[in-house]
């Protein structure tokens, strides 16, 4: 069923498309700006209004920036990121509510507009081309060029590659091009989920993840987790294994689907009340 999803209507609305390479280049600039959006305790959460509609989380952002191109912003050249401060980024984000890590993202868009520039010409759409329809490609090179983009935990001395933001940067081009142009990839069923904190809580209210009594207890009492934590890497990977066996558990039944088609699934699932019967884990960082 959800072998070829591509952007819905309301994805459309969303988001800045016009189908050019700047639509590419928005695009890096949403998912280099798509992580933490859960408000600390006693704090509201950052929400915008966008045609009549509050709207919060990744989608408070979309609209966002998506206005804010809209208005005239130079959101997509890559000398005005590499010098943008917090008081520019503020006003273009707006909205009600603290932004988390606001610093950070001021951070993450002068390394992507200075990095741009350095070697890239300013341009996003370079590196797809250097890609050559490889979504893997893509995703290694992103998080190889930027260092904020680069997802990669320690465990027991070894490298745990998440990739999270790499990886859904090039499932939004393939899904905001259907596939062609700079959509174009012939290995897009090569990207696994893209482990975040609102996937786990789905899986586990569905009983596809099961947590133990200690760690149940810190995520119902709020408690933060450090970044690459064992509890935080742990909740991530079988994140990633318990799609796998879904995967693997519908191909058995006939139904053949990616691991794409099924965050997106199971992402629009975790924007429901019914799916969160438990809160999520918590881990301020960047990479989700």
């Amino acid at each position: 069923v959800y072998k070829r999803q591509t952007w819905s209507r309301k994805d459309y609305e969303r988001h800045f498309f016009d189908g050019t390479e700047t639509t590419a280049q928005w695009l890096f600039i949403l998912t280099a700006l798509n992580f933490s959006f859960w408000a600390d305790k006693e704090e509201p959460a950052w929400e915008v209004q966008y045609k009549g509609e509050t709207v919060s989380g990744y989608w408070a952002l979309a609209c966002a920036l998506k206005e804010a191109q809209e208005r005239g912003v130079p959101l997509t050249d890559a000398s005005f990121l590499a010098t943008i401060d917090r008081n520019k980024l503020k006003s273009i984000l707006g909205g009600v509510g603290p932004i988390p890590l606001l610093d950070e993202r001021v951070h993450v868009l002068q390394e992507v507009g200075q990095t741009l520039q350095d070697l890239y010409l300013g341009k996003f759409t370079y590196i797809i081309e250097d890609a050559k329809g490889s979504a893997v490609k893509l995703a290694n090179t992103v998080a190889t060029q930027f260092s904020t983009l680069k997802d990669v935990a320690q465990y027991n001395g070894r490298d745990v590659v998440f990739l999270k933001r790499a990886q859904i940067l090039a499932a939004d081009l393939w899904g905001a091009f259907r596939g062609e142009s700079f959509g174009e990839f012939r290995d897009i069923d090569h990207l696994t989920i893209f482990a975040d904190y609102r996937l786990p809580q789905v899986l586990r209210a569905m009983g596809a993840l099961v947590y133990s009594d200690n760690l149940s207890e810190k995520i119902a009492n709020l408690e933060e987790f450090d970044i690459s934590s064992p509890e935080e890497i742990e909740i991530r990977a079988a994140t990633i294994q318990a799609v796998e066996a879904i995967k693997s558990a519908a191909a058995a039944r006939g139904v053949h689907c990616t691991a794409l088609a099924l965050d997106w699934w199971l992402w629009n699932l975790s924007q429901k009340t019914a799916y969160r019967p438990e809160p999520h884990h918590r881990v301020r960082t960047i990479f989700y």
